[in-house]
């Protein structure tokens, strides 16, 4: 596993994100579609 497919886009982005609820759902949301991509290209 390479260093980006070991940590988590999605909860990274939602921990910056900190309090702001939405903004951390949003950030999720993309972490989880980076994810994808780049297990695709796995």
């Amino acid at each position: 596993r390479t260093i980006v497919q070991a940590v988590d886009p999605g909860s990274l982005l939602g921990i910056a994100a900190g309090d702001q609820a939405e903004l951390a759902d949003t950030a999720a949301d993309a972490g989880r579609r980076l994810r994808t991509a780049l297990d695709s290209l796995a």
